[in-house]
Order: structure tokens, then C-alpha cells, then sequence
């Protein structure tokens, strides 16, 4: 898992912290040798992203971008970007600590980098809640924190 910061958006405990969970769900999501890119930034960044790529305006807490795959290349699953000033608001809203939270919206991402969309309906929306409680539950954290679990 490659993971980098916005400069200032996280402090050095925050980036760390971070890093060890984000490190810790990869491992439980079997991941292997499939690289993620995780990126924590604020919400005009985010919001840019959101406005250009999914023509939509303002912040939203995550959002990802799965690679082209080439076959025979690198195993690169794709992108996912999370915002913190929404994710602490997330973590606050919901009692629990924000690298938990922005560990949960890193879970979301990369289940939509696997294909997955609850946007589809409500049986993907199950499905997907579903993959994002057992991923969290792997990787040590407590289920009810999943993003799209909140929202069934």
C-alpha cells in the first residue's frame, strides 16, 4: 500500500497512526502483492477531484479510481483518496477516532476498486456492505464503523 499525505492535513502521530492501520487492513483484505495508492488530503482538493472527475460539487469524505488493468503488468488496483477535514467530522459524528474512520473510508474506496457499487441498488449495496464488515472485522476494527454499513 502506498500512502502519502497533503502537507498539513495530518499531524506526524495522525500520519503514523495511519499508516500502521492502513498497513494492518491491507494485510487482513489479502492484498498481497496488489498495490492501493492512498492519499489523504483536505476539502478543496477532494472537492476539485469530485468536481472533475465525477461532475459534482463540493467535498465528499472519499473517493477512488481503479486502474487499467494491463495484463501481464504490475498488479495496480487503482486510487483512493480520502478527505480529512470530512473524515474527522465523520469520526466525531459517529464516537470513535478519526484514523478509524479514515481507515473505514480506505476500506470503502478500495471495495469499489474491487467493482463494487451501492449505487447500483440495494442488493449491491448489501453485498458491499457486507465484503466493507468483514474486511474491518479482519483488520482488528469494529464493524460498526463501516461507511456504507451505517447508511442500510
Amino acid at each position: 500500500m502506498m500512502f502519502d499525505a497533503a502537507p498539513g492535513v495530518l499531524t506526524p502521530h495522525e500520519h503514523k497512526d495511519i499508516g500502521a492501520r492502513a498497513r494492518r487492513f491491507a494485510r487482513a483484505a489479502g492484498l498481497g502483492d496488489i498495490e492501493v495508492s492512498f492519499a489523504v488530503v483536505d476539502d478543496d482538493d477532494i472537492a476539485a477531484l469530485n468536481a472533475r472527475f465525477r461532475h459534482k460539487s463540493g467535498a465528499t469524505d472519499v473517493l477512488s479510481f481503479p486502474a487499467d488493468l494491463i495484463a501481464g503488468g504490475p498488479a495496480f488496483l487503482g486510487d483512493v483518496i480520502v478527505s480529512a477535514p470530512t473524515a474527522r467530522r465523520q469520526a466525531a459524528a459517529c464516537g470513535h477516532p478519526f484514523a478509524v474512520e479514515v481507515v473505514a473510508l480506505l476500506c470503502h474506496g478500495v471495495v469499489h476498486l474491487l467493482g463494487y457499487d451501492h449505487e447500483r441498488g440495494p442488493r449491491e449495496a448489501v453485498a458491499m456492505a457486507e465484503i466493507e464488515l468483514s474486511l474491518l472485522a479482519a483488520a482488528g476494527i469494529e464493524p460498526g464503523v463501516a461507511l456504507i454499513g451505517r447508511a442500510l
